[in-house]
C-alpha cells in the first residue's frame, strides 16, 4: 500500500499552539485554486483593455482628438480685453488665429500683401491693433500708393522661431503674400529648441518615449484626456499656490540652491508679486533669473555650447523659411528688434524686473553690437537678404528723451511702434527691399 507523505504546518494564535497535517492532495488543490484565480485576473485585465480600447474608439467617433498638434497661430476667432498693471488693450484673432482682420484667400487685383513673422513685439502686446508697427506701415503705404498694402500681422506673443515657421507654412502661404518680413527679437534664440532637426519642422506632433509612447499608441484619445486633466490640475494647483510658492516648488525640484531661492524671495516687490497672482504682470520677468541667471548673456552673446546649438537651430528655421519663400517667389526681408537692455541705459537700474529676478545684465550692451546682431547680419548677407538692425534708431530716440517701452513690462508702447515703423519704412524705401511692390512703385 503506497505511503502518503505529509506536510506539517504550524498554526499558532494567542494562547494556543497546535500542529496539523496537510496532505499532498490538499497542496495540489491549493495550486489549482491559485492558477484559477490568476486566470480570472488575467481575463479581467484583458476585458478591461478591450473595454478601454472600445471607449477610445468611441471617443474618436465623437470627435475627440488623438494627438496634440503644434500651434500655427493663436486660437481662432478670439475676442477679449487684456490688461496688466501698465496697460489695457483689446485682443482679437481671425479664422487663422492671427491678430489681424479677416482677410479673403483670393487676393484682389492691385493689392499687396506683406506677411510679418515675429513674436510679441510684432504682435503688439500692450497696444491696440491700430497702434502696432505693422498697422502703421499699412496705413502709410496704402495712403501713399492709393491702393491696399496689407502688412498682415502674424506675430505670436509667447512663441519662438519654430512657431514663426509653422504659422508661415500653415496660414501665411494660404493668404498668397507677395513678401515676408521676418522680425527676430533679442531673446528669440532662447525660445529655440537646441535639438531641433529639419524633420521636426515638418512634424507637428510631439515625440514621446517609453511608457508615454506605448500608452498613446494603444489609447491615444484616453491618453490625451488624462494628459489634459493633469495639465489643468497642475494649472489649478499653481493658481492656488500663488506665484512665489509655485516658483519655489519648481526651483527646488530643479535642484536650485535654497539660499538662492531665499535671496530671490527677499528681493521681490510686493506689488509685482500681487500683480503676478492676479495675472496682471508677466511672471517670467521675475522668475527667469532664478532658473537661468545667464539668460540674457546667452541670448545676446551666444557664449555657451547650448546657445551655439540654439543659434544653429534658429538658422535652420530661417533657412527653411527662406527656401520656401523663394520657391513661392516671395521677396524676403529680415529685421532685428533689440532688447531694451541694448538701447535704454535706464533698463540697467535696479528697478528692472529682470534684475530684481536675478538675471545678469551688462551695461556695455547699450554701446556695442552683440554677437546675435553680428550673426544675423552675416546670415542675411550670405543669403542675399536685406537686413535692418533697429538698435541704432532706437538708441537715438531714447537719447532724445523719448520713452519707447512700458517701464516694467518692457514691450513697446505706441511710441515704440511708431519709431519702428518709421525706421522700417525708410529702410524699405531706400534699399528697395521689396522690388516692384513698394519702393519702385513710390518712385513711379
Amino acid at each position: 500500500m503506497p505511503q502518503i507523505k505529509c506536510i506539517y504546518v504550524k498554526i499558532s494564535f494567542p494562547g494556543a499552539r497546535t500542529w496539523t497535517r496537510v496532505g499532498k492532495n490538499d497542496t495540489e488543490h491549493s495550486l489549482i485554486d491559485m492558477t484559477h484565480k490568476l486566470r480570472i485576473v488575467v481575463l479581467n485585465v484583458l476585458v478591461g483593455l478591450v473595454l478601454l480600447f472600445a471607449a477610445d474608439q468611441l471617443l474618436g467617433l465623437l470627435g475627440f482628438p488623438s494627438d496634440v498638434v503644434a500651434k500655427s497661430g493663436h486660437r481662432a476667432n478670439v475676442s477679449k480685453t487684456l490688461k496688466s498693471i501698465e496697460f489695457e488693450y483689446d485682443f482679437s484673432t481671425n479664422t487663422f488665429g492671427l491678430r489681424y482682420p479677416e482677410i479673403p484667400l483670393n487676393k484682389p487685383p492691385g493689392e499687396t500683401r506683406i506677411l510679418l513673422l515675429g513674436d510679441s513685439f510684432t504682435e503688439g502686446v500692450g497696444v491696440q491693433a491700430s497702434e502696432t508697427f505693422g498697422n502703421n506701415l499699412e496705413d502709410r503705404y496704402s495712403t501713399e500708393l492709393g491702393v491696399p498694402v496689407r502688412f498682415v500681422n502674424a506675430g505670436l506673443g509667447g512663441f519662438g522661431p519654430v512657431e514663426f515657421w509653422r504659422v508661415f507654412r500653415a496660414a501665411g502661404l494660404k493668404l498668397h503674400p507677395d513678401a515676408v518680413l521676418i522680425c527676430i527679437y533679442a531673446n528669440d534664440l532662447m525660445d529655440t529648441d537646441e535639438s531641433l532637426s529639419h524633420e521636426d519642422l515638418y512634424n507637428r506632433r510631439p515625440t514621446r518615449q517609453g511608457v508615454d509612447k506605448l500608452a498613446h499608441s494603444i489609447f491615444p484619445r484616453l491618453y490625451m484626456i488624462v494628459s489634459e486633466a493633469r495639465r489643468i490640475g497642475a494649472r489649478e494647483l499653481r493658481q492656488h499656490r500663488g506665484f512665489v510658492a509655485t516658483v519655489t516648488a519648481i526651483a527646488r525640484e530643479n535642484g536650485i540652491d535654497e539660499d538662492a531661492i531665499q535671496r530671490w524671495k527677499e528681493n521681490l516687490p510686493r506689488e509685482l508679486v500681487e500683480a503676478s497672482d492676479r495675472k496682471e504682470f508677466n511672471r517670467a520677468l521675475l522668475s527667469m533669473g532664478l532658473f537661468n541667471p545667464q539668460y540674457w548673456v546667452e541670448a545676446l552673446e551666444i557664449n555657451t555650447p547650448r546657445a551655439e546649438r540654439k543659434f544653429q537651430a534658429m538658422s535652420l528655421i530661417l533657412d527653411e523659411i527662406t527656401s520656401v519663400a523663394r520657391e513661392s517667389e516671395l521677396a524676403i526681408g529680415l529685421v532685428y528688434i533689440p532688447a531694451p537692455l541694448q538701447y535704454d541705459r535706464s533698463r540697467h537700474d535696479s528697478w528692472n524686473p529682470w534684475i530684481i529676478g536675478g538675471a545678469e545684465v551688462r551695461e556695455e550692451w547699450v554701446e556695442v553690437d552683440s554677437e546675435i546682431q553680428k550673426r544675423l547680419a552675416n546670415w542675411a548677407q550670405r543669403n542675399s537678404i536685406p537686413f535692418l538692425d533697429l538698435t541704432s534708431e532706437l538708441r537715438a530716440e531714447v537719447s532724445r528723451g523719448r520713452r519707447l517701452n512700458f517701464r516694467l513690462d518692457g514691450h513697446w508702447n505706441p511710441d515704440g511702434h511708431l519709431v519702428a515703423a518709421d525706421a522700417i519704412a525708410e529702410w524699405i524705401d531706400s534699399h528697395n527691399v521689396f522690388p516692384g511692390l513698394i519702393g519702385e512703385r513710390l518712385g513711379d
